[in-house]
Formats: C-alpha cells, structure tokens, sequence
C-alpha cells in the first residue's frame, strides 16, 4: 500500500495539523491516489462491459446495460469458460474487485486527514484558483455555486494556512466574491486571467525599464557630451577612450607629442569630470577617481611597451621638447 493510500496513526495527523501547508501537501497526493484509483477501476469496468459485449450507444455515450447486469454475464462466462476479445472473463471480474479495494483505501486515507481537518482549531484557510481565465480564487474545490461542474479547478496547499492578504499577494486580487464576502473590494477587482495579463505586463515593462537602465549607464546625456579630435564623444567608453588617447599622445610610439595632443588634453579634462560626476550622481554610471586613475596608470603601461618614453611612476613625458 502506498503512502498516499495507507491510513496512518491519528496522533501524528493530528500533529502534523499544526503545520497546514505539510498536511495538504500530503492530502493533496491522497486525492490524486483516489482520482487515479478511480480511472483504474473505470477502465476495470469497461473491460467487463467489453468482455460482456456491451455497447455505449447516445450522445454521452453511455453503456446500454447496467454494471451488475454485465457483471452477471461475466461470471456466467468465467464459469463456462468462455473469453472474447481475448479478455478472460474471470481475470476481468478479479481486476474489478483488487481496483474497488484500491479506490476505498484511497478514500479511507482521504476521509482519515479531511476529519482532522473539520476539527474545531483546525479548518484553516485554503485556496482554489480557477483553471480558466475568466475564473477566481475559491475557498473550496467545487463548494461554490459559481463554480461549473466542467470548470478546471486548482488546488494550493502551498498556500494553506495562509491569511488572504498573502495569498492575494502570490496570486493577485482575483478572489470569488461568494467565497471570501468580507475581502475588501481591491481584492475582487480582478479575473485570474487579468491577474496574469497583468504580471506579464509588468514583466515586460520592468524587461524594458531594465534594458534602458544599461542604455543610460553606457549612453552620456546630451548635456553631457563633448567633442574630441575625432567626433562627439557619446558614450562613457568613449571618455574612457578619450583619457587613453591623451596618454597615448604625449609621446606618440616614441615620436614625440603628437600634434593632435593639447586638443585631446583639453577633451581628457571635460571625459575626467563628466566621469567623475556621473558616478556620484548614479554609482556604476560612470567612473570615481581610482578607476581614472586605474585606466590612465594602464594606458601608460601600454604606451611605454609600445615604445612611449614615459616616466612608469608619473606618467609624464620623458621625450626631448620640440625646437621652436
């Protein structure tokens, strides 16, 4: 016998009721052992009905003899014998029963936990979400008359035991206004489907606002953009850049200043202060000093093994001054 199917002993159910959201999760897997052990001796029956050479006839299509009736028919069968469609009567009939007995365990054990349940103390809140879009959070599985024999229903057991405020919370303001009366109107404002139209929205948006924050971190305002030797400067690589491009011109490959160098000098002092106050105005957007200075003691480094002659500590040019 299986655990979702095997009674077990009261004294630990009732412990176990201390903690709803472990009770129903368990409760949860009895009914599902129930609702399978159900379609097992459903499809039992059809076996008998076949093996009886019953037929479904109708729009619902329903067998035309009852299930005592074709039961008779096969223990006649099983006692002459006889088989047809290859089913053996007498296993069909045996079949039937071991399924009958797995579907009464399954309910004993279900009944077992939903009597601790109905205890006074216990009855804690539980909630049904609606399969279908235009459906609501129940407080029972099929108890509310707005609730269709044919809708799809849900159960949470993660959420038992939970006020309504925090399952609203999880699952959004689109509680049955049958089930829970006294919930304020914001919390019945909603369908399940709107519920989730919503979140997706908002998803999307938050992706968006997401995506436009990394633009705004790497893209400078208009305000903010200056020009170079080569164009505008537009972006925070771009200053970065321009304080490279500075290091990288005082002695150009060791061929002294190059003659773009003041101009740039000029751009490294305006890349050197937006920098500085893009980071204090938004962390990350921009770059403090020791990150300045990180970029601009590399950028000598580099030079200098490209030939640069550039004092290592200061960064200065070493390189003879041009003859007027």
């Amino acid at each position: 016998m299986s655990t979702e199917t095997k009674t077990f002993d009261e004294e630990f159910l009732t412990d176990l009721a201390a903690h709803p959201h472990t009770f129903d999760d368990l409760l949860a897997d009895r009914y599902r052992a129930w609702e399978q052990a159900g379609r097992q001796h459903e499809g039992a029956g059809d076996r008998i009905h076949s093996v009886a050479e019953d037929r479904r006839e109708g729009r619902q299509r329903l067998w035309r003899r009852t299930m005592g009736e074709v039961m008779q028919t096969a223990r006649i069968m099983a006692a002459a014998g006889e088989s047809r469609h290859g089913i053996d009567p007498a296993q069909a009939l045996a079949y039937y029963e071991t399924t009958g007995s797995e579907v009464a365990a399954a309910l004993l054990a279900v009944t077992q936990m939903e009597d601790i349940y109905r205890r006074p103390g216990n009855r804690w809140q539980r909630f049904f979400p609606c399969g279908n879009r235009d459906g609501h959070i129940h407080a029972s599985y099929r108890d509310c008359p707005t609730v269709r024999w044919s809708t799809p229903m849900a159960w949470r057991p993660d959420l038992s035991g939970l006020t309504v405020d925090e399952a609203v919370e999880k699952l959004g303001p689109a509680l049955c206004s049958v089930c829970f009366p006294a919930a304020p109107v914001e919390q019945r404002s909603m369908t399940l489907g709107q519920v989730a139209d919503e979140r997706t929205r908002a998803e999307r948006e938050a992706a968006r606002a997401a995506r436009q924050a990394v633009k705004d971190a790497k893209q400078l305002r208009m305000i903010e953009q200056f020009r170079d030797t080569s164009g505008w400067v537009t972006t925070v690589a771009g200053a970065l850049k321009v304080l490279r491009d500075e290091v990288e011109y005082r002695d150009y490959y060791g061929r002294g200043e190059h003659p773009s160098h003041a101009e740039t000098l000029a751009a490294s002092v305006r890349a050197r202060a937006v920098l500085l106050a893009r980071e204090a105005e938004h962390p990350g957007w921009g770059a403090d000093q020791a990150a300045i200075g990180r970029t601009i003691a590399s950028a000598v480094k580099k030079n200098i093994r490209d030939g640069a002659r550039l004092d290592p500590a200061t960064g200065a040019s070493l390189a003879p001054a041009k003859e007027n």
